[in-house]
């Protein structure tokens, strides 16, 4: 009988624990999902080939976008996006709890983006 208890009592100890683990998100595995959509001038980040994008008041840093072609000048090799040259439109998941080496922004990862006409002002993009 009382090893039916103790039976009884690790299986209730188990189930909780596996409620636990499937209850409602917490908010950083909230924001950890949300994907944002910004646009606006790539700009040098603080540390070294570090690349962000300031938008709506917010810096999110964007130096895991992948290379891809000007579509203006097909021939060109990839590249990421340029610091001064034009504005990008960017889709992106928030990487919540990611350690990065720009110790500036939200680190965006998922990145697709492409240029838009904006045309970026050089003096500007290398302000922090």
């Amino acid at each position: 009988m009382t090893i039916r208890i103790i039976i009884a009592c690790l299986i209730s100890i188990h189930s909780l624990s596996i409620l636990g683990q499937t209850s409602a998100q917490t908010p950083k595995q909230q924001e950890a999902s949300q994907t944002v959509h910004v646009i606006g001038c790539p700009m040098k980040g603080v540390e070294g080939d570090c690349v962000m994008l300031k938008s709506k008041g917010k810096t999110y840093d964007i130096t895991a976008a992948p290379a891809q072609t000007d579509p203006s000048q097909p021939s060109s090799l990839p590249a990421s996006p340029r610091v001064g040259y034009l504005g990008i439109a960017l889709d992106g998941t928030i990487a919540t709890g990611a350690a990065g080496i720009c110790m500036q922004g939200t680190i965006l990862k998922n990145i697709t983006w492409s240029y838009t006409k904006q045309k970026c002002d050089t003096a500007k993009s290398k302000k922090k």
